[in-house]
């Protein structure tokens, strides 16, 4: 979703909630001036709203470090294809030509069929990894009459094994997500909160706990849909992981580069 549809999802939905409790809790319990006595529901409502903070802070943090180490493994594996496209130009150009042109394909893509397809939510790329194992075979074999040249190859091996940890990373990040039983927490918590807390403001007129209830309402749903977000690091239009970086990597690599096809 779109970052306005969020906010207007957010207000919609803590307008609805808010309007279905307050409604609803003094049609079944009409007739009485209050549900908790203040001396027993003010601390009983502390003791659940502070329990349920820590879960959504713990959720969210967790959220969040995954979000970031997607981001992180996306700019490395950019970082890495630029790497080796640098250490081409030191190649002969019977060899460097087609590990670079190897290098565009793969960064090609990258940007153009994993992206969307993570996007769409399937967590294997369409290319089966056939654009990673083309360029290990456009790797120069060792040559052991000069160190250069081996030093050389090497480093690119070694490149190659950071750019392949980077996608398969790329990879567990798309699969990855909150365990089921988090979400019943986050979610089953949240009604307890907002139902206590209609509970306790039932001794103030309507307007007052309809008020109280949005604004109580607005904050889960906005955390929850955030969380959400942050789990599915490739899936949201408002917060998700760009293909900027190996766009960028796929323009440094392509940059001088002979008309080639993948």
């Amino acid at each position: 979703m779109s970052i306005w549809l969020t906010v207007a999802v957010i207000v919609a939905g803590a307008l609805a909630i808010a309007g279905i409790l307050t409604v609803g809790i003094r049609r079944i319990f009409r007739g009485r001036d209050r549900l908790l006595s203040a001396d027993g529901g003010s601390p009983a409502l502390r003791a659940l709203t502070a329990t349920y903070g820590l879960l959504l802070a713990f959720v969210l943090g967790a959220s969040l470090q995954s979000f970031q180490s997607a981001q992180h493994n996306a700019v490395s594996e950019a970082d890495a294809v630029v790497a080796l496209s640098n250490l081409t130009h030191v190649l002969p150009a019977s060899s460097g030509v087609p590990l670079r042109s190897g290098l565009a394909c793969y960064a090609s893509t990258v940007v153009h069929r994993d992206y969307p397809a993570l996007q769409s939510g399937s967590s294997v790329p369409p290319d089966g990894g056939a654009p990673l194992e083309r360029l290990y075979g456009y790797v120069p074999s060792l040559n052991g009459a000069d160190p250069r040249a081996v030093a050389v190859t090497q480093t690119i091996m070694q490149q190659l094994s950071n750019l392949t940890d980077q996608r398969d990373a790329r990879i567990r990040a798309a699969k990855s997500s909150l365990p089921g039983l988090l979400w019943v927490l986050v979610m089953g918590g949240g009604v307890v909160i907002l139902v206590a807390v209609a509970a306790i403001t039932f001794v103030d007129r309507p307007w007052p706990q309809f008020t109280v209830l949005a604004a109580v309402a607005g904050i889960m749903l906005a955390v929850i849909i955030l969380i959400n977000s942050l789990d599915q690091p490739f899936r949201s239009d408002a917060l998700s992981v760009s293909a900027g970086p190996m766009n960028a990597a796929l323009v440094t690599v392509e940059s001088g580069l002979p008309p080639h096809s993948c």
